[in-house]
Protein backbone atom coordinates (compact mmCIF):
# COMPACT_ATOMS: atom_id res chain seq x y z
CA UNK A 1 0.00 0.00 0.00
CA UNK A 2 1.15 3.56 -0.67
CA UNK A 3 0.97 6.47 1.43
CA UNK A 4 -0.32 10.03 0.23
CA UNK A 5 2.44 12.64 0.36
CA UNK A 6 0.42 15.38 1.95
CA UNK A 7 -1.74 13.25 4.96
CA UNK A 8 0.42 9.64 5.26
CA UNK A 9 -3.13 8.18 4.82
CA UNK A 10 -2.62 4.30 3.05
CA UNK A 11 -4.00 4.74 0.14
CA UNK A 12 -4.51 2.35 -3.32
CA UNK A 13 -1.57 3.28 -5.67
CA UNK A 14 -3.63 4.01 -8.42
CA UNK A 15 -6.33 6.74 -7.11
CA UNK A 16 -5.70 9.94 -8.50
CA UNK A 17 -7.04 12.06 -5.59
CA UNK A 18 -6.59 11.05 -1.74
CA UNK A 19 -9.86 9.97 -0.20
CA UNK A 20 -8.82 11.46 3.55
CA UNK A 21 -7.49 15.04 2.21
CA UNK A 22 -8.20 15.45 -1.35
CA UNK A 23 -4.68 15.74 -2.75
CA UNK A 24 -4.07 15.32 -6.59
CA UNK A 25 -1.52 12.42 -7.47
CA UNK A 26 -1.12 11.13 -3.79
CA UNK A 27 1.13 8.68 -5.07
CA UNK A 28 3.25 10.64 -7.12
CA UNK A 29 7.04 9.49 -6.68
CA UNK A 30 8.34 12.81 -8.68
CA UNK A 31 8.40 14.39 -4.68
CA UNK A 32 11.29 12.35 -3.42
CA UNK A 33 13.25 13.78 -0.03
CA UNK A 34 17.00 14.30 0.45
CA UNK A 35 18.76 13.34 3.08
CA UNK A 36 19.93 16.38 5.34
CA UNK A 37 22.76 14.33 7.60
CA UNK A 38 26.39 15.30 6.24
CA UNK A 39 29.12 12.49 7.70
CA UNK A 40 31.68 14.06 9.05
CA UNK A 41 34.58 12.99 6.48
CA UNK A 42 32.06 14.65 3.85
CA UNK A 43 32.24 18.03 5.69
CA UNK A 44 36.03 18.15 6.30
CA UNK A 45 36.01 18.05 2.64
CA UNK A 46 33.58 21.04 2.82
CA UNK A 47 35.55 23.25 5.33
CA UNK A 48 39.35 24.09 4.94
CA UNK A 49 41.26 23.80 8.41
CA UNK A 50 43.59 26.72 9.03
CA UNK A 51 46.56 24.72 11.12
CA UNK A 52 49.26 26.82 12.47
CA UNK A 53 52.96 26.28 11.71
CA UNK A 54 55.46 24.86 14.38
CA UNK A 55 58.42 26.50 12.83
CA UNK A 56 56.09 29.50 12.86
CA UNK A 57 55.27 29.60 16.52
CA UNK A 58 58.75 28.78 17.28
CA UNK A 59 60.14 32.06 15.93
CA UNK A 60 57.21 34.39 17.33
CA UNK A 61 58.03 32.72 20.71
CA UNK A 62 62.09 33.06 20.51
CA UNK A 63 62.50 36.66 18.91
CA UNK A 64 58.97 38.56 19.21
CA UNK A 65 57.91 36.87 22.83
CA UNK A 66 58.46 39.70 24.65
CA UNK A 67 55.69 41.50 23.07
CA UNK A 68 53.21 38.16 23.11
CA UNK A 69 53.29 37.62 19.75
CA UNK A 70 54.57 33.93 20.23
CA UNK A 71 51.14 33.68 22.28
CA UNK A 72 48.98 35.52 20.78
CA UNK A 73 49.87 33.37 17.32
CA UNK A 74 48.83 30.13 19.36
CA UNK A 75 45.07 31.29 20.14
CA UNK A 76 46.72 32.18 24.03
CA UNK A 77 45.44 35.58 24.29
CA UNK A 78 45.20 36.00 27.43
CA UNK A 79 48.29 35.03 28.47
CA UNK A 80 49.74 36.95 25.81
CA UNK A 81 48.70 40.05 27.45
CA UNK A 82 49.76 39.26 30.87
CA UNK A 83 53.96 38.34 29.45
CA UNK A 84 53.47 41.97 27.46
CA UNK A 85 52.58 43.58 30.81
CA UNK A 86 54.63 41.03 32.88
CA UNK A 87 57.73 42.07 30.63
CA UNK A 88 56.76 46.29 30.54
CA UNK A 89 56.62 45.62 34.55
CA UNK A 90 60.68 44.21 34.50
CA UNK A 91 61.86 46.69 32.18
CA UNK A 92 60.54 49.08 34.75
CA UNK A 93 61.47 47.80 37.32
CA UNK A 94 65.06 47.39 36.09
CA UNK A 95 65.54 51.15 36.25
CA UNK A 96 64.99 51.63 39.56
CA UNK A 97 66.55 48.61 40.94
CA UNK A 98 69.86 49.69 38.82
CA UNK A 99 69.34 52.93 40.97
CA UNK A 100 69.93 51.01 43.83
CA UNK A 101 72.47 48.62 43.09
CA UNK A 102 74.65 51.50 41.94
CA UNK A 103 74.58 49.55 38.13
CA UNK A 104 73.95 51.93 34.78
CA UNK A 105 70.44 51.82 33.90
CA UNK A 106 71.39 50.43 30.44
CA UNK A 107 73.47 47.37 32.10
CA UNK A 108 70.43 45.75 33.92
CA UNK A 109 68.50 46.43 31.51
CA UNK A 110 70.27 44.41 29.00
CA UNK A 111 70.64 41.76 31.89
CA UNK A 112 66.76 41.91 32.25
CA UNK A 113 66.01 41.60 28.32
CA UNK A 114 68.37 38.86 28.32
CA UNK A 115 66.70 36.91 31.10
CA UNK A 116 63.37 37.43 29.21
CA UNK A 117 65.40 36.09 25.76
CA UNK A 118 66.25 33.14 27.28
CA UNK A 119 62.87 32.00 29.23
CA UNK A 120 61.22 32.69 25.33
CA UNK A 121 64.18 30.41 23.94
CA UNK A 122 63.76 27.47 26.27
CA UNK A 123 59.61 27.60 25.55
CA UNK A 124 61.05 27.99 22.06
CA UNK A 125 62.93 25.27 22.11
CA UNK A 126 59.88 23.15 24.16
CA UNK A 127 57.55 24.05 21.51
CA UNK A 128 59.82 23.21 18.74
CA UNK A 129 60.89 19.36 20.37
CA UNK A 130 57.66 18.66 21.65
CA UNK A 131 53.88 17.78 20.22
CA UNK A 132 52.54 21.06 20.96
CA UNK A 133 49.23 22.15 20.78
CA UNK A 134 47.42 25.89 20.18
CA UNK A 135 44.13 26.83 22.37
CA UNK A 136 42.08 25.16 20.05
CA UNK A 137 43.68 21.70 20.74
CA UNK A 138 45.22 21.20 16.74
CA UNK A 139 48.55 20.14 17.46
CA UNK A 140 50.96 21.94 14.95
CA UNK A 141 52.32 21.45 11.77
Amino acid sequence: MAKCRICDSKIDQRVSVCPVCGCPNPSDNNHKTSDLIINSTDLQDLVEFDYKKKKKAVLFTIFLDIIGLGRMYLGHKNTGFFFIFLNICLIVASFFVAGLIGLVWWQLLLIVLGVIFLFNLIHGLIILFTDSVDANGDLLE
